[in-house]
């Protein structure tokens, strides 16, 4: 064996360092040294809830920090539909529905239009790469707390994710318990810190208990990359319609949450960084469109004699809506000219009466400029305050004594407006940066990881000092 002067093993074992160090930074940030991030999304949240807080009489010390400490958007115009789980697929891969796949809160069943449609809750309904995937990649720690589509994610370590399997609170839980990874995962948090209620939207704690199981993954597992999913705004704003006593105490209590989850995720990592995003905002409504009884009408879709107490079901059909707040109408078979011009007909009708709200009909080109919605023949673009229902008999237009809050509007509607916040490590303070995109965050939390995100569309975000980003 040859044996190198000093000299030289001292220059050999230099370079391999250095190609030690250049194999390092290729693979990305490896587990012991990456900065850690944690992001957590507040469903329906209204920028105005932490930007306009006096206005609407609203204490929100926590997210109001965000807003001299970090960078946050006037507003983040969202995807189309600006519905729940298309937009958490846009948070969480930087691209459109129309490219993502997850098209709408519920899929169009072409086969069975009296069926429940299913809901895109697996992490193989999202084409696209995902910050689960692309933390995964070089080693990073992955949680995740009800953020939508994450189930059977072989990306997320530590996951306890938004399950929807039935109606009974107990049966949703066993079965919550039974996809949560790893194996017995949450079954082993619950012995510690009891039941579980994140998915019990009757009961007034489930936020509390979402951010109480994080908090206890960040302390115990230290993530690199953590999503937390809270959704009470939402649900009041629904119910009462956003900045209702009702939806403004809902805000109040998630900024709490978000006082301790930011202080959880310091206690971790004292150079963490912290997002708050929301997926849409909300509009006050006070009337149903049920667009699809002049489809009945107009022998568009064939319904069974209605009777008494049983619900209406559909016989067969050439064109049905697919709504949000707004809809795409779908054609049984997209090829059918005739059908497609007796629809246009029927539409233009409707529009024509300024009562319905109808603002305007979207086809071909202007719908794809839309990346959502995908396969749709026409998009019926409503104006605020109007929505669209899926009736089969009775009234076309209903008036509701009182508002309630809708969203699925067209991203142009800025009361779909999202929000965006962002403060730790390396973020630059006291920056507006203005309306911003949706699919902009996710290339923007993957620069702050140092990780490589495959599919993002967008531009980075201009939210961090020189040299604070990875």
């Amino acid at each position: 064996m040859t044996v190198l002067p000093p000299r030289l093993r001292f220059a050999k074992r230099r370079r391999m360092l250095r190609l030690a160090a250049a194999l390092l930074l290729l693979l990305g940030a490896s587990e012991a040294g990456a900065k850690s991030l944690l992001m957590v999304s507040i469903d329906g949240m209204n920028p105005g809830y932490v930007t306009e807080a006096q206005a609407h009489g609203l204490h929100m010390p926590n997210l109001r920090r965000f807003m001299t400490e970090g960078s946050y958007a006037a507003g983040v115009r969202g995807v189309t539909p600006t519905v729940s789980w298309p937009s958490a697929a846009a948070l969480m891969t930087g691209t459109p529905p129309a490219k993502s796949g997850v098209l709408n809160n519920e899929r169009f069943e072409p086969s069975d239009r009296n069926t429940q449609p299913g809901i895109y809750l697996y992490a193989r309904d999202i084409k696209t790469d995902t910050l689960w995937d692309a933390a995964s990649r070089p080693g990073m720690v992955t949680a995740n707390v009800d953020q939508l589509g994450s189930v059977a994610s072989a990306a997320v370590r530590y996951d306890i994710p938004r399950f929807e399997a039935s109606s009974w609170p107990s049966e949703r839980l066993k079965a919550l318990e039974a996809v949560s990874r790893p194996g017995n995962f949450l079954r082993d948090l619950e012995a510690k810190l009891g039941p579980y209620i994140g998915l019990d939207f009757s009961s007034e704690g489930y936020d509390a208990s979402r951010a109480k199981f994080a908090i206890e993954i960040l302390r115990t597992y230290k993530p690199h990359f953590m999503s937390v999913h809270l959704s009470g705004v939402d649900v009041e704003a629904h119910a009462h319609a956003p900045f209702s006593p009702q939806a403004n105490r809902a805000a109040e209590g998630i900024d709490g949450l978000i006082g301790e989850l930011r202080a959880a995720a310091v206690a971790s990592d004292p150079d963490a960084v912290m997002v708050v995003v929301s997926d849409h905002g909300q509009a006050p409504a006070t009337r149903t469109l049920n667009l699809r009884i002049p489809f009945v009408e107009a022998g568009l879709i064939e319904i069974e004699k209605p009777v008494l107490g049983r619900p209406v079901h559909i016989t067969d059909w050439k064109a049905d809506v697919w709504a949000a707040a707004g809809a795409a109408i779908m054609l049984k078979d997209p090829s059918d000219t005739a059908t497609r011009a007796k629809v246009a007909g029927v539409l233009r009708a409707l529009a024509a009466d300024p009562a319905n709200g109808i603002v305007r009909i979207l086809e071909g080109k202007d719908i794809e400029k839309l990346q959502g919605f995908t396969g749709a023949a026409f998009v019926v673009d409503m104006k605020s305050g109007t929505t669209i229902g899926g009736a089969l008999i009775g009234p076309v237009l209903v008036e509701r004594p009182v508002p309630v809050g809708v969203h699925g509007y067209l991203p142009d509607n800025t009361q779909m407006d999202a929000s965006f916040f962002i403060a730790g490590k390396g973020v630059e303070a006291g920056r507006n940066l203005g309306r911003i995109d949706m699919l902009q965050i996710a290339p923007t939390v993957a620069q702050a990881l140092g990780i490589k995100l495959k599919d993002a569309m967008a531009p980075v975000l201009p939210v961090f000092t020189t040299g604070g980003a990875r």
